[in-house]
């Protein structure tokens, strides 16, 4: 055969098969043209009937649940109203008097087959029948059937200038609506209703109380509640559990047996008050499977993004809502089963947030068949799949890659988690379709199912999982209204541009001091400059950028990582001379404020010491903190109070520097993966102040030698007195006249003494900062360090004040004739002077130890956090 035979076989056979699909698509058109025109015929004969309602003025709308459907029998009242599309085939019903409601599709088992071609149909008589059918081509009918409307409705303006006047027909789960346009034009059908109003048309008469378990402040809360309410003549309901604890409240309010299936809590409850988190509400929507009242939630937990109002107002709220006065927003659900392979439905599960598909336990990845209304979409390979709901946007689903979805938008999210090869990504689907996900017949391995992460459940091969929206939402009640509402939730939830207070103006002058440290700062975080965490050195930048010459600096080099115990990489945290800075300045500055209390601490305590029988033959005894205080500015002056000035600023630099150094990095070693939210356990922070304590004792312990010896030298015979002119001269005479190893004498007590200190200290202001910042509204600031400060200091004055004593005497003793000292150590000089004063003389001078424990850790946190800020951009 030549080539230009083969051709021509070719083109014939080309033609031939052109030729039957032609003629295949004229009996399909044929068909769907008389099915249209029988369904246009049925729908038209609906409206004749008065099935259709009454037209509205502009845009009128004509439902097949009006009134006029009500004077028609049940028998004619069955076939609502039918059309066809080009891919499908609608025949709505409706559902009797006396049964459930109209809407109430959720109750039913709507199963899903698939057919032949893989699409899907629904069992039953329920709400939709969908058949499948092939797409018509070169159809000019749109996806809703179009019918003319009567000549004498047309308005004409001239010859062949008039435009057709016509009805569309909608329709949903639920019903069908012709929608006829006077002035022929197609609308948007339905926008968003952000405003709202709620009113009682009667009185509520009971509200459900459901407070976050395990929780003392929502008890306390639930109380005042309850009493609000039953101030409005409004009786509170609780869970049998919290009706049980609350034994004062049983005569006032009512409870109900959760076992039993026949009480229907919807029948009764007019409104539920959630104290908690968003969890709580969760709890709380599992006592109402289908309708659900108004839920006024208050903010008591972790995460707020339901939570709206605020517990201080909520007298005021529960008033405005008994009143009627508040808007709503509409949270829809999702309502989901598993249908097995062998046929088997589940019931329903009503869904807030999430519809979880994943790999379970198993280490490898799934795979999942995906299908949304019949139409098979794709095959994902992934660590799962989640199909969520406009709430549960902002939760797993957003942290899988997902978008963030207004409640008031009528969307279904399909996230997958971790795609292989990023095959599928997330996408937003109307509420109307159905979506069904299926673990294949021959796949590698099972998946596993949760709802809202709760009721995790294996689907083997052939299973699928069929979610949708529902008809029943979550309405819970506005503090402002749902865009404000939803907006400042997510904005404080998720700390939207909380960085922008922090950052520093970009005016500043030549010769400002800043501006060298600033454009430092700059150059760290600069587009073109990130091969500050490269080894090898950067090329040069092709754009020009202006820098001043004498600024100009080399790249700072990467910050170093630190590794734990177990080899984990951890950031190192910020640079330990800031410890050491901020702790020495801010140290030195509560030193200086509290000496002359510190001063008169040290003179009390030596008061009965054995070293001191010139005193006490003189009767010179002074017992408490005020006839000390005015004894000394008596005696030797106002400039008296702060003898050992210098050697206490010394020490506070010394001793207290190098133990907030230390603490810091201490903490930061000790920190691992387990606490990256930032927040050590209490038992971490007191071995780290145990450390630091013991590491700062032994370094200031020269300065703390010199400082007790100036503050003790004028409560001694003048011919007894050492006469020190200040810290250094203190330090170069006890090397001279005692050796060096004299300026660790006492060390072993105060060793002891800062490890007790410091950790209680220590550890007390970080556990007591951490509460104050969850429980209380305040934030880290003035208040809260103030707050966390004066905790500690009570706790230290307590802890600290039996080895302080000691320390004191050991520092100050001097030998006998005989060169005997009088004490061999910390426990032998608490025992003995337990022995002669009685076990109170320990605490001897603990009011001034807490008065001056108080303010000086006062000020002295507060300074150090203060200084910290300050270095931070260093």
């Amino acid at each position: 055969m030549s080539p230009t035979d083969d051709f021509d076989s070719k083109v014939l056979e080309h033609a031939a098969e052109r030729l039957r699909t032609l003629a295949l698509e004229d009996e399909r058109r044929e068909k769907l043209e008389s099915e249209n025109a029988s369904l246009k015929r049925e729908v038209a004969s609906l409206r004749r009937n008065g099935a259709t309602g009454s037209s509205q003025s502009s845009f009128p709308r004509r439902s097949a649940s009006h009134e006029s459907l009500m004077e028609q029998s049940p028998s004619e009242r069955r076939r609502m109203a039918a059309f066809r599309t080009k891919t499908h085939r609608f025949v709505v019903r409706d559902v009797r008097d006396g049964d459930e409601d109209a809407g109430d599709v959720d109750d039913v088992d709507a199963g899903v087959a698939a057919d032949d071609d893989g699409h899907f149909t629904s069992a039953g008589e329920t709400f939709r029948a969908v058949e499948s059918s092939t797409a018509v081509m070169g159809s000019s009918d749109s996806l809703a059937s179009y019918e003319g409307a009567d000549a004498s409705a047309r308005k004409k303006s001239g010859d062949g200038a008039t435009k057709a006047a016509f009805e569309l027909v909608l329709a949903n789960d639920e019903g069908v609506e012709v929608l006829e346009p006077r002035d022929r034009r197609i609308r948007t059908r339905q926008k968003g209703l952000p405003h709202s109003k709620f009113s009682w048309l009667d009185s509520p008469r009971n509200a459900l109380v459901v407070k976050k378990i395990h929780d003392e402040a929502a008890t306390k809360m639930m109380r005042r509640a309850v009493k609000a309410l039953e101030g409005q003549g409004i009786t509170s309901w609780l869970e049998r559990a919290v009706w049980d604890d609350a034994v004062d409240l049983q005569c006032s309010c009512k409870t109900w047996d959760e076992k039993d299936d026949t009480f229907r809590l919807d029948s009764i409850i007019d409104f539920v008050v959630v104290l908690g988190g968003d969890g709580t509400i969760l709890w709380a929507t599992k006592y109402f499977p289908k309708a659900m009242p108004p839920v006024v939630p208050f903010a008591m937990g972790s995460l707020g993004f339901l939570t709206s109002h605020r517990v201080e107002d909520m007298e005021k709220t529960l008033l405005d809502v008994c009143l009627g006065d508040f808007t709503l927003s509409l949270r829809s659900r999702l309502v989901a089963k598993v249908v097995t392979v062998d046929g088997k439905h589940s019931p329903w599960r009503y869904v807030l947030n999430e519809v979880l598909i994943d790999r379970g336990p198993k280490p490898v990845m799934v795979e999942l068949d995906i299908a949304v209304d019949g139409y098979k979409v794709t095959k994902v390979a992934a660590d799962g799949v989640i199909v969520a709901t406009a709430t549960g946007s902002t939760a797993y689903s957003l942290a899988a890659g997902g978008s963030m979805v207004h409640p008031g938008v009528p969307a279904l999210l399909m996230t997958p988690i971790c795609p292989h090869t990023l095959s599928f990504r997330p996408v937003v689907l109307p509420d109307s379709v159905v979506v069904t996900i299926t673990c294949p017949p021959k796949a590698r391995n099972t998946a596993w199912v949760a709802f809202d992460g709760k009721s995790q459940t294996e689907l083997a091969r052939g299973d699928s999982v069929v979610c949708r929206v529902a008809a029943y939402p979550v309405p819970t009640v506005c503090a402002h209204g749902e865009n404000t509402d939803w907006f400042a939730a997510v904005k404080n939830s998720l700390g939207w541009n909380t960085r922008c207070a922090d950052q520093k103006p970009h005016e500043l002058r030549r010769d400002d001091p800043r501006t060298h440290c600033f454009r430092r700062i700059c150059n760290t975080i600069h587009p073109y400059e990130h091969h500050v965490f490269a080894s090898s050195p950067p090329r040069a930048s092709p754009v020009a950028v202006p820098r001043y010459p004498s600024l100009s600096a080399s790249p700072p080099s990467p910050r170093a990582m630190a590794t734990n115990a177990t080899g984990q990489v951890q950031p190192s945290g910020p640079h330990p001379w800031k410890g050491f800075a901020s702790g020495s300045l801010g140290a030195m500055a509560s030193g200086a404020v509290t000496h002359p209390i510190d001063l008169v601490k040290v003179r009390m305590q030596l008061r009965g010491d054995v070293a001191d029988a010139a005193s006490v033959a003189s009767n010179t005894r002074c017992p408490g903190m005020i006839r000390t205080f005015g004894h000394i500015v008596k005696r030797e002056g106002v400039l008296a109070l702060y003898k050992g000035l210098t050697a206490s600023l010394m020490r506070q630099a010394t001793f207290i520097g190098t133990k907030f150094g230390s603490y810091d990095a201490l903490k930061a070693a000790a920190r691992t993966a387990e606490d990256s939210d930032g927040k050590l356990p209490f038992w971490k922070m007191t071995a780290c102040g145990i450390g630091a304590g013991a590491i700062g004792a032994a370094v200031g312990n020269p300065a703390d030698l010199a400082m007790v010896r100036m503050q003790a030298d004028g409560r001694l015979p003048p011919e007894l007195r050492r006469n020190y002119r200040h810290g250094g001269d203190a330090l170069a005479r006890v090397v001279r006249e005692e050796g060096v190893f004299a300026l660790w004498r006492g060390c072993a007590p105060t060793v002891n003494r800062a490890m007790i200190v410091t950790a209680s200290q220590m550890a007390v202001y970080d556990q007591a900062k951490h509460y104050i910042l969850e429980h209380t509204p305040l934030r880290d600031g003035l208040a809260a360090q103030t707050g966390a400060s004066f905790a500690a200091g009570v706790v230290a004055a307590l802890t600290s004040n039996p080895i302080d004593l000691a320390k004191s005497r050991l520092m100050s003793m001097k030998a006998d004739k005989n060169g005997k000292m009088p004490y061999n150590g910390t426990l032998d000089c608490i025992a003995k002077t337990i022995q002669r004063e009685g076990f109170s003389a320990v605490y001897k001078g603990l009011v001034p130890t807490t008065a001056r424990q108080v303010p000086l850790n006062v000020v002295r946190f507060v300074s150090v956090e203060r200084i910290k800020a300050l270095l931070e951009p260093l």
